[in-house]
């Protein structure tokens, strides 16, 4: 018995430090490219801006209540959260954040809008709870560690809400230089609101957690599957990963057709020379995932590289969409201009997909509908 005590508390301590998530096997579907198609329509809906609401938005959400269906826009600009019915393009609601918190706790904000009653706002400390008159409905903070992981908001990475239980993106804020923090890094944020209560779930999966890719590549997007569980896409990962709220369960290779090339690591010279934004221009990734709930397929954004001559001149990766059925298959890969914006995409509750597009225009917020091509 003597050895009893020293031995339970070797195993706490072990399992406290083991807090990687074990990465699943990798499941290879034949991928058929050329079955489904996405092309842009002539179909365009544009919203105006008043002098007070500028151009720069940073997260889209899409909502129906009483019959009648909502489009939030979170301007980044004037601080503000301007929704709109879709229908008649008429402003229902601002809520200026300026107003209901305070200025010095506007530093990193994002809004995902579920409805009028469940607006949802975090900054750098908490999350916030509000109503369409802005009033602060609830508030979680975060936990104290690790140092800045917070969670947040954008078109391609929503809030979902189950029951109680919301569910966030993280931030990746971490230390790139260092194989220590990339291992501990969370990548799912998990709030209990009625309790207050907090967790960070899901490691970086073994291919970004064991060498250096600079944070862009450590970039995350994620969306809830019909089976009730999580898709995860990485920018440097060719693989799209199911979890549950708390493991890896299934990973599936969903890569481009014409992605034949392997990311090589950061060195300590490139991280000296800040090459990081050479690397991601030069090399392929993979930047937003979305589930079309009623066409029960999945869409994955692949960026492509843009050659090493030409990556001094002012030009973007091109892009495409790979799109996926409801077991994960690779059912075709359609190129995408880059003139409509992939990392605002959402669907309307008549089923229909929409992207922005135009978004220089300082005057107004312009979406087009995209189709399927079977």
């Amino acid at each position: 018995m003597k050895y009893y005590y020293p031995t339970l508390l070797l195993c706490l301590i072990v399992c406290c430090c083991s807090s990687e998530n074990e990465d699943p096997a990798i499941i290879e579907l034949t991928p058929d490219y050329n079955k489904t198609g996405i092309i842009t329509s002539k179909d365009t809906t544009i919203f105006q801006l008043d002098d007070s609401t500028y151009n720069d938005i940073r997260s889209i959400s899409f909502f129906s209540e009483s019959g009648n269906n909502f489009i939030s826009l979170y301007d980044h600009t004037s601080q503000s959260i301007n929704i709109y019915d879709w229908n008649t393009h008429i402003r229902t609601v601002r809520i200026n954040l300026k107003t209901c918190l305070r200025s010095s706790h506007l530093y990193k904000v994002s809004v995902y809008t579920k409805n009028f009653d469940s607006i949802f706002v975090t900054n750098n400390t908490n999350l916030y709870l509000l109503n369409k008159s802005g009033r602060i409905v609830n508030k979680v903070s975060y936990a104290s560690s690790p140092e800045f992981a917070w969670p947040f908001f954008d078109t391609n990475n929503p809030a979902i809400k189950r029951n109680n239980i919301l569910f966030t993106a993280v931030r990746p804020f971490v230390k790139e230089t260092s194989i220590k923090s990339i291992k501990k890094w969370k990548n799912l944020y998990e709030f209990n609101i009625d309790e207050k209560k907090t967790s960070l779930n899901i490691n970086y999966p073994k291919a970004l957690r064991t060498e250096r890719y600079g944070h862009r590549f450590l970039r995350s997007s994620f969306c809830e599957t019909d089976r009730n569980t999580f898709l995860l896409s990485f920018a440097g990962d060719t693989n799209i990963y199911e979890t549950t709220s708390t493991q890896y369960l299934r990973a599936y290779k969903v890569k481009s057709k014409h992605h034949a090339t392997i990311l090589s690591p950061m060195t300590d010279e490139d991280f000296k020379n800040e090459h990081g934004q050479k690397l991601y221009d030069t090399n392929y990734s993979y930047d937003y995932i979305y589930a079309d709930p009623q066409h029960h397929k999945y869409l994955r954004v692949a960026k492509h590289p843009i050659e090493e001559k030409n990556h001094a001149l002012p030009r973007q990766k091109r892009q495409s969409i790979i799109i996926l059925d409801h077991k994960f298959q690779i059912i075709g890969e359609s190129t995408i201009d880059n003139n409509i914006s992939l990392d605002q995409l959402f669907w309307a509750n008549d089923g229909h997909m929409y992207c922005r597009v135009n978004k220089r225009n300082e005057y107004s917020v312009s979406f087009i509908k995209l189709l399927y091509q079977e």
